[in-house]
C-alpha cells in the first residue's frame, strides 16, 4: 500500500517536476554530495573500525562519480517529486483498505529527482537484508505496475536501474544524518543496510560506467 501511494505521487509529477510551484526544497543543499563530502573525514573518524578500508574506498568512489551518474540518468522527462523521508511509518494506513488508500505525510525533506531515490530509502535502508531480498522484487514490480496504470512509460528495467542509483545515494544518508548531529542509533543501521543492498545489487558496476 505504501509503495502504491508513493508510485501515485511520483506518477502525478513524472516529467513535470520543474512545474512545482514551491520554493526551493530546504534540504536540497544538505543532500548535495559535494556538501556531504566535507563531513566524510569526520564521519569516518567517528565510525572508526566499523568502517572497513574497503568501505572507505567505496565512499571515495561514490563522491567522485555520483554527480556524473545522476547526470546520466536524470532528465526533465523522468524527474519527479520526491518525499525524501519515505520510510514506512510516514504513511497513514486505512482501517478499511477497500474504501481508502494510504496517505503519505511529513514532507519537510521533499526534493525532486529520480523516483528510485525514494524507493531505495523506503526499502533498502529500512528493511533488513533477508527481509529486503524476499520482498524487493515484488515491491518494485508493484511500483512499475502503478506507474503503468497512470500512463507513465517507464520500463521495469529502468525502475530497477534507478533503484540501484537510489541505493548509491542511500550511502550518503548516514553521512547527512551525522552532519545533522542525529544520534548514531538512527543512522548506523541504515549504513549496514545500505551497504548490504549496494553489494547485493552490484551497484559498484554503475559507478564504473561513468
Amino acid at each position: 500500500r505504501a509503495v502504491a501511494t508513493l508510485a501515485d505521487v511520483h506518477a502525478h509529477w513524472w516529467g513535470r517536476a520543474e512545474s512545482i510551484d514551491a520554493g526551493t526544497a530546504p534540504v536540497a543543499a544538505h543532500c548535495d554530495p559535494n556538501h556531504l563530502a566535507k563531513f566524510f573525514p569526520e564521519f569516518a573518524d567517528f565510525v572508526g573500525e566499523y568502517l572497513a578500508p574497503a568501505l572507505v574506498a567505496c565512499y571515495e568512489r561514490v563522491f567522485s562519480s555520483i554527480d556524473a551518474l545522476l547526470a546520466d540518468r536524470l532528465t526533465p522527462d523522468n524527474a519527479t517529486l520526491l518525499h525524501g523521508d519515505s520510510h514506512f511509518w510516514n504513511f497513514l494506513y486505512p482501517k478499511d483498505a477497500r474504501q481508502n488508500r494510504c496517505v503519505i505525510f511529513d514532507w519537510p525533506l521533499w526534493n525532486t529527482g529520480l523516483g528510485g531515490s525514494d524507493l531505495a530509502y523506503m526499502i533498502a535502508l529500512h528493511l533488513y537484508p533477508e527481509h529486503r531480498r524476499r520482498f524487493e522484487p515484488v515491491l518494485l514490480e508493484h511500483y512499475s505496475q502503478i506507474l503503468a496504470e497512470h500512463g507513465v512509460g517507464y520500463q521495469q528495467e529502468d525502475v530497477w536501474l534507478d533503484y540501484r542509483v537510489g541505493v548509491i545515494f542511500g550511502l550518503l544518508m548516514p553521512v547527512m544524518e551525522f552532519s545533522w548531529k542525529i544520534p548514531p542509533l538512527d543512522w548506523m543501521p541504515k549504513l549496514e543496510k545500505a551497504f548490504a543492498a549496494y553489494e547485493d545489487l552490484n551497484c559498484q558496476e554503475l559507478l564504473g560506467s561513468v
